[in-house]
């Protein structure tokens, strides 16, 4: 059995974090564990993006309660049938998620703290297998930058390829899509690079298939962190507010 209560700052937060993954696919996969909630998304086309998960911590505006036995949960929902129902919540309205053992469906409750009035609906789910997708890395690349620059520099780029390569020193970064490039220097404080070593710069592309996706999760955050690993493939990372983090994984060596 699990219960997931949101505040409605918290309802709204994740109402936008689903909003913005609604061009990926139809259904997703939820996995709920004492510590968080994680929304896991498969593209539709393989050759863009991999997954995009929603991680959702247990916090005061997101509580968490997960009590099956081996400490897991997991569901396959539909994605737009759940936006639709967080989306009845109005004004200072919070929201109860639960759902008990061998049932098929998930109850969400609306509730008005103030006058006690409260409106219901159920989701069916179809059980999934039991798997965790590893999210803690080694990160040797973390690149920041401020999500107004780089929608924008994604919307320019979209006009000269369908993907971007990245190429980033302990000093600078450089964005490129055939002949067309823009540099960012953490000098300028135009960026901020970490890990990277002088005498080791690192490369990597990311897919611009579902690019309203990528735009709709940088309205959501102040800066887009561009992480890259030896054991996982690139990643952009978008923190939504207190309720979690949109995160989009690229196939590695990817180019269009």
């Amino acid at each position: 059995m699990f219960w997931l209560r949101l505040n409605h700052d918290a309802t709204v937060l994740l109402r936008q974090a689903l909003a913005a993954l609604l061009d990926m696919a139809d259904s997703c996969n939820v996995d709920i564990i004492p510590a968080e909630a994680i929304v896991s998304i498969s593209g539709n086309t393989p050759t863009a993006v991999n997954r995009a998960l929603l991680r959702i911590p247990n916090s005061a505006s997101a509580y968490l309660e997960c009590d099956d036995t081996y400490g897991l949960v997991s569901f396959v929902l539909n994605l737009r049938d759940l936006h639709f129902d967080l989306s009845r919540a109005v004004a200072d309205e919070e929201v109860n998620i639960h759902g008990d053992d061998d049932e098929d469906t998930i109850v969400i409750v609306t509730r008005n703290p103030e006058t006690e009035e409260f409106a219901m609906s159920q989701l069916e789910l179809t059980e999934a297998e039991r798997n965790i997708p590893e999210l803690d890395y080694q990160y040797r690349a973390i690149i920041g930058l401020p999500s107004q620059k780089f929608r924008h520099l994604i919307r320019y780029m979209q006009y000269f390829g369908n993907s971007v390569s990245v190429h980033a020193t302990d000093t600078e970064v450089k964005f490129s899509a055939l002949n067309e490039e823009v540099v960012y220097r953490t000098e300028l404080g135009q960026c901020i690079i970490g890990g990277v070593q002088r005498e080791h710069p690192v490369a990597f592309i990311f897919s611009l298939h579902f690019l309203n996706v990528i735009l709709n999760a940088c309205v959501l955050s102040n800066i887009v962190w561009l992480l890259q690993s030896a054991d996982s493939p690139p990643m952009l990372n978008f923190a939504v507010g207190s309720i979690g983090n949109i995160m989009l994984y690229f196939p590695v060596g990817h180019d269009e």
